[in-house]
Order: C-alpha cells, then structure tokens, then sequence
C-alpha cells in the first residue's frame, strides 16, 4: 500500500517549507487545495504551486466549482485530481472534460456521503479517495465505519484504486490496508513530525507487523 504525505496550508513559503522537508523520502505528495466555500477553511491556489520542486503530486480539489480548476491542474502537472462528489452539480460534463487532460481523475467523497451516490460513475473513474474525517482541517482523529466504507467499494467494485484519507496513524494503517485500501494520505502524523522519514518509517513497520 502506498503512503503518501498530504499537504494543508494557506502559506506558499510554508507549502514550499513542508515539501522540501519530503522531498527524497516520498515520490508523490497530494497537495489540499480549499476555497473556503465547500469548506470553511482556505488553502494555497493551484497558482502557488508553480515553485515547488520536480517532483509528483495529487491535488485534492474541497471547492465549490471543481471545473474551474481542471485546465490549472492540468498546467502544473498534476498526476492526479480528487474532485469531491458533493461539489459536482453535472457529472457527465465533469467526465467529459477531464479526458481532455493528462491527469487521472477520482472521486472524493464525505464520511457521511453514502457510497451509493458514486456508484453510478466508478467505471469512468480511475481513483475514489475516501474521507476518514471531514474535510478541511488536519489532526482529527479516524473515523471508524470509514473501514466498512473501504471494503463494500472494493466488493462491488475491486478493480477501482482506493485512498484513504484523514485521521491515518501507524495504530490503523494495517486496517485500513485490511480493509482493501491501495494507498492512504497521511497528514498530521507526517507533517508534523520533526523527522519525516522517522515517521514514515513508524508507519511502515506498522504495516509489516
């Protein structure tokens, strides 16, 4: 399963700080970026984003009107984009345009999003990112039925990619793993510890064992 380091802030010499601390130990960070609509706080701008190292990134879009941000996504060469099921008023024009990008395109969804609503859409997607606590801020703690949540995906769906997102710590990443994830962000147990590859290290084993 693959660990990859999100990163939540609305300071751009702070973003360039905390990927430059991961830089060499990770090979793909997901970069949250909020608009202070969809939720209540704001992040960096995708604009923000042009000074960071060489290197590979998710973008995690919590905004209210995600199409706007697919062509900037696109320029600064995102790997990925998770775009929120709840902030998609026309699915189909969503998919239609995303296929004009290079990018791989998921669908995030809320804990208290039922699964059923992206059902209809799991096979014109690559990736379904599935929230463990509610969007917007770092540091809260799992929410447990997320790992039901991860493994009736993966029962009808087993083919889908699947990220676990919030509240993932070395004490659940073996179950959410269990569960039938393909990869989890990990904000604050990386981001801030004072060494990083310690804490990655710390999750790694935690996997193992």
């Amino acid at each position: 399963m693959q660990i990859i380091p999100a990163v939540l802030t609305d300071n751009k010499p702070d973003l360039i700080e905390k990927i430059k601390s991961l830089t060499g130990i990770f090979n793909l960070v997901q970069i949250d970026i909020m608009d202070g609509v969809f939720v209540d706080n704001k992040s960096v701008s995708l604009s923000d984003i042009d000074a960071l190292p060489d290197l590979l990134f998710e973008i995690h879009l919590m905004v209210k009107n995600p199409l706007e941000y697919l062509a900037d996504c696109e320029r600064i060469g995102s790997k990925r984009v998770f775009v929120h099921i709840e902030s998609v008023d026309d699915m189909q024009e969503l998919l239609a345009r995303s296929v004009l990008y290079d990018f791989s395109l998921g669908l995030a969804v809320n804990p208290q999003t039922p699964l059923t609503k992206i059902f209809p859409f799991v096979s014109d997607i690559d990736w379904v990112l599935i929230l463990g606590v509610e969007p917007g801020r770092q540091g809260q703690e799992f929410i447990g039925s997320t790992l039901e949540k991860v493994a009736t995906l993966k029962k009808y769906y087993p083919s889908v990619l699947v990220e676990v997102d919030g509240g993932v710590k070395p004490d659940n990443i073996a179950a959410i793993k269990n569960s039938g994830a393909d990869a989890v962000a990990v904000g604050s147990f990386i981001i801030n510890s004072p060494n990083k590859n310690k804490a990655y290290q710390q999750l790694l084993s935690a996997l193992n064992n």
